[in-house]
């Protein structure tokens, strides 16, 4: 890349030009390419090296502005007519020129004219381009008319840091679509400047280019990303940021990075926070931070059914308060989502590595998840069977810190004990296995009906069975046991072990009479729905003995020894029966 540093000569008017060139140079560089100043005692240049893109030139071009464009309102009907864009272009009669701003800092203008004065013959063909014309119609037939691209590049003005990585997007995005570009230095701004091509088709797409590349979309312009954070992303690699979800405490966005889909998870501002859950999350340190601090003990994540972090940003360094964290995107839905229509082997094999990864996280990290619900939990069911991850750690906490307070999650159908709750109970319990044990019971049941047993809401005091509406709690507004586990039942019972409506089979089915001898490998979906049943119960009663997550993991991976030793006792009774 060639930079003209041309010496004042007969242009007094011009100051401290080596020092522009210079600036010049830097803003080239932000294109990749290597750089060369050539030295001159007058305007002849010497040690000159070419490019390795003969296309593209750095230049500082003299030039004085010209009256030029000759039917400006055939310029704004045509402009009218384009699909509506971020920019809006005015056309100022004083200075002869169309105008817009992004509102970030960046300008764009055109109708100016080089008239050659004080510019050197290849920079003037330079600037003329391939096309070597004048859009016909818009700018007079002797000048040669160009489009500029203006952005501070200077701290007095704005982020010199945020508005330099969006000049060079859109120096490489002009580049990509194969339009040759000068750029100079003027005082505290860097200015692109780029021919206007000779046919009104192609001088509207050049617009609607410009357009598009200066145009933020709508949740950068509300904030939800800001702006800097926005161009960073874009300028490691990150392409078609998009919006995904919104949760109580982070706006969610996809993006492709190289290939692999990853979730931006940022946080809103606490001023922003709506739901009293999301409120008390927050102020109780129950934040991204500390999901952060969680999921940096994790070793291979996916191994183990959890989702996996790949980045960190701090929002601080956009204007922001708060953290972002980007993962690794499940190609696949949330359990909410999806949930009822899955077949009984495949809501079981959810059900398993979800618990896999809860006993990882009890066992090997000393970690409750304490926010586990169909909303957290991201099925794949690209392969042969289901590969389900747990998200959102945000709610977790060490063992050894747990207190007697129930913590709400910040969105989505409420899992949580209610033994926890202020509102149901004298005494809250502090969190402990029992209850990591109930959120995940729950979400078991809705992984294989999509349906919830119970809805105790401590916001509006209620509890109520979902199926029926019935309240869940005394004359005193405290939890009726019986009338839970009454409710326990009913659901239970909803569960379909028939062969009419599941690929299970019920061991005593009159038409498919039970065989002692089949082998263990057939025989184990056999019980599949009842052991979910059996391990749905232990975590969801009041009154039960309960057990452990490593009894429940145990019981859901059921072994072939296991379905040796039941076909053993079930044979056994069948024989009693028989005689």
């Amino acid at each position: 890349m060639i930079i003209h540093k041309i010496l004042p000569g007969d242009h007094g008017y011009l100051e401290n030009l080596a020092d522009r060139a210079w600036t010049v140079a830097k803003a080239a560089s932000l294109r990749g390419k290597k750089v060369w100043i050539e030295n001159g005692v007058d305007t002849e240049q010497t040690n000159r090296v070419s490019s390795p893109n003969k296309n593209v030139q750095a230049l500082e071009v003299l030039a004085s502005t010209t009256r030029v464009i000759s039917n400006p309102e055939q310029i704004i009907s045509d402009l009218s007519q384009r699909p509506e864009r971020g920019l809006d272009f005015e056309y100022s009669i004083e200075d002869d020129q169309f105008a817009a701003y992004d509102g970030y800092g960046f300008q764009v203008w055109f109708g100016t004219a080089v008239n050659g004065v004080g510019v050197y013959p290849h920079e003037l063909e330079a600037l003329r381009g391939h096309n070597g014309g004048v859009c016909e119609g818009y700018i007079q037939s002797d000048r040669v008319g160009y489009a500029r691209i203006s952005v501070p590049n200077s701290k007095r003005f704005c982020d010199q840091a945020f508005l330099i990585k969006k000049l060079d997007r859109v120096i490489k995005s002009l580049d990509a679509n194969g339009i040759s570009t000068i750029i100079e230095q003027e005082n505290d701004y860097v200015d692109i400047n780029i021919n206007l091509p000779n046919k009104k088709e192609d001088f509207l797409s050049l617009i609607d280019l410009i357009d598009d590349l200066l145009t933020y979309p709508d949740f950068v312009h509300d904030l939800s990303l800001p702006p800097a954070l926005y161009e960073d992303l874009l300028s490691v690699g990150y392409k078609n940021i998009r919006t995904f979800a919104e949760g109580g405490t982070r706006n969610i966005f996809e993006a492709e990075f190289y290939g692999e889909t990853r979730v931006i998870k940022i946080d809103k501002p606490s001023i922003e926070l709506e739901s009293p859950r999301a409120i008390r999350h927050t102020e109780r340190g129950y934040n991204t931070a500390n999901e952060l601090s969680i999921m940096q003990e994790v070793r291979d994540p996916e191994k183990h059914h959890l989702t996996a972090l790949r980045d960190v940003r701090n929002l601080e360094l956009y204007g922001s308060t708060g953290i972002v964290t980007i993962e690794k995107k499940v190609d696949g839905k949330s359990l909410e989502e999806i949930a009822g229509t899955l077949s009984g082997r495949e809501s079981y094999a959810v059900c398993l590595q979800i618990t896999e990864a809860v006993k990882y996280m009890s066992e090997e990290l000393s970690i409750f998840h304490r926010d586990l619900k169909p909303s957290n939990i991201l099925v794949d069911m690209n392969g042969d069977e289901p590969d389900a991850f747990i998200t959102d750690p945000a709610n977790g906490i060490k063992k050894d810190k747990v207190e007697a307070k129930y913590m709400a999650t910040s969105g989505g159908h409420m899992v949580t004990h209610p033994l926890l709750m202020d509102p149901f109970v004298d005494e809250p319990i502090a969190f402990d296995e029992r209850c990591e044990l109930y959120s995940l019971g729950n979400t078991m049941y809705f992984a294989i009906t999509g349906k919830h047993i119970f809805d105790y809401n401590p916001d509006t005091n209620t509890a109520t069975e979902v199926a029926t509406g019935a309240s869940l709690l005394d004359d005193s507004g405290k939890i009726d046991v019986a009338a839970h586990e009454a409710a326990l039942d009913r659901a239970l019972n909803e569960i379909d072990c028939s062969t009419e409506n599941s690929d299970y089979i019920r061991p005593f089915d009159a038409n498919k009479p039970f065989d002692p001898w089949q082998k263990p490998e057939d025989m184990r979906d056999l019980y599949k729905p009842f052991i979910l049943k059996q391990a749905i119960q232990t975590c969801c009663s009041l009154t039960g003995p309960g057990c452990s997550i490593n009894q429940l993991y145990g019981l859901l991976n059921t072994t072939d020894n296991d379905i040796m030793r039941i076909k053993e006792d079930i044979a056994q009774e069948l024989e009693q029966q028989s005689t």
